[in-house]
């Protein structure tokens, strides 16, 4: 573990996070306005933010605990939110595309308008096109969310890097924390955190254009329920 105050070294980019965390909740505002008529795609998307919200206020407490493990995996967390927040936008009916969710059938038995079953790998690369930072992100913070030699490293410290061979020392440290980084990997998941979070919200603010310019002429299956709110 370390003594770093990592609150304090880095309160200006977990404010930036916090300040995407409020704007997100500024989006369901756009939908749940009051005598507003309210869709099934719309409890999608406001699932999809209450999830970002989430993953912000946990990030936060995780990287001020030093808990890098954790926090990398809400990064993987955070990019598949965006990624199937953006499925709607390519999928031929949102109406029919969020009842089936709601019914429960896998999003991963899910297609999209042109056949393709919405796979991670599929939905990573789509919003790749509109954010390409995505696939290598994806790819680094999934082996957080599996068991992978990532764990083993996050043991090591203190690594000489002057000796080799049999003489090479290092310290192993076991505990829910984690060996000091170089600032650079602090900055880097800070960063790819904000990126993630503003993200989801650049993908709801499609939606919600997309549902503005069509309210007045949505399918049938996109029923007003704002009457059994």
């Amino acid at each position: 573990m370390t003594d770093l105050d990592l609150g304090a070294l880095y309160g200006e980019q977990l404010a930036a996070i916090e300040k995407a965390q409020e704007r997100l909740l500024d989006r369901c505002g756009m939908i749940m306005r009051a005598n507003s008529p309210i869709y099934m795609p719309d409890f999608y998307v406001l699932g999809a933010l209450k999830r970002g919200m989430a993953l912000c206020a946990g990030f936060r407490e995780l990287f001020k605990q030093n808990n890098y493990t954790c926090a990398a995996t809400l990064l993987r967390l955070q990019v598949d939110t965006a990624a199937r927040l953006y499925a709607l936008e390519y999928v031929a009916d949102k109406g029919e595309f969020t009842s089936q969710l709601i019914a429960g059938k896998k999003f991963s038995r899910l297609k999209d308008r042109d056949g393709n079953l919405l796979k991670d790998f599929w939905i990573i690369k789509k919003l790749a096109q509109i954010a390409p930072w995505v696939t290598g992100v994806y790819e680094r913070t999934s082996d957080f969310v599996h068991l992978t030699g990532s764990h083993f490293f996050s043991t090591i410290s203190n690594l000489d890097e002057e000796q080799s061979g049999p003489e090479r020392t290092f310290q192993i440290v076991i505990g829910p924390g984690e060996p000091p980084q170089k600032p650079h990997v602090y900055e880097e998941i800070l960063d790819a955190f904000l990126e993630a979070s503003r993200t989801v919200e650049r993908v709801a603010l499609m939606y919600l254009e997309d549902r503005e310019r069509g309210i007045a002429s949505l399918p049938s299956n996109w029923q007003d329920l704002s009457r059994s709110r």
